[in-house]
């Protein structure tokens, strides 16, 4: 008689939390993924409402559903860092935000470290994560463009304005000093 091993249905929690996450890592400019041992309550409180405030999705995850939603998404190469407690950040729109914030946040919560990061597509190293922390944020590169674009601007407005006020100005001046002749 051959033995077979019942598998247990997978329960719809967990379904409904890959479901998220493959969603999140889909739809993500970036994400990262952080340990948080050794944090207090306090501590995870204050990254949570810092992760929040900021617009950025994190949350906690077991490592095997990560790995689920990451095959499903062609991010096969996470399962490599998923070890120990993990947590994952997703910035839906500014590829920067999370890795920046979460590099911030070490400063402060000594324990928390990145194991990876994602972006759009790419599996990165902790390293390549810290690095792109160290590129400038979405509205940062958008202000220095329209910098760029404002400058040349008002330096035609100047030499316009000189080209039109002179003429105008020495008219004055001469009308001036005539009046001033003639008493």
């Amino acid at each position: 008689m051959a033995s077979y091993v019942r598998q247990k249905p997978i329960p719809a929690a967990k379904i409904e939390a890959v479901e998220e996450l493959v969603e999140h890592l889909g739809k993500s400019a970036a994400a990262v993924l952080v340990e948080y041992r050794g944090l207090n309550v306090a501590q995870m409180t204050e990254l949570r409402k810092r992760m929040r405030e900021a617009g950025v999705h994190f949350k906690v995850y077991k490592n095997t559903l990560i790995s689920r939603a990451a095959q499903a998404v062609g991010l096969g190469g996470l399962s490599a860092y998923l070890e120990g407690p993990t947590a994952v950040v997703v910035s839906p729109v500014d590829p920067v935000l999370a890795a920046k914030l979460v590099v911030e946040l070490q400063k402060k919560m000594e324990p928390l470290k990145i194991k990876a990061g994602v972006l759009e597509g790419k599996v990165l190293s902790a390293e390549e994560t810290e690095a792109l922390a160290k590129l400038p944020s979405r509205e940062e590169l958008i202000a220095k463009v329209v910098g760029s674009f404002k400058s040349p601007l008002y330096r035609i407005a100047g030499v316009l304005g000189n080209i039109v006020h002179t003429p105008l100005r020495n008219f004055m001046h001469g009308l001036k000093a005539v009046a001033e002749q003639k008493g």
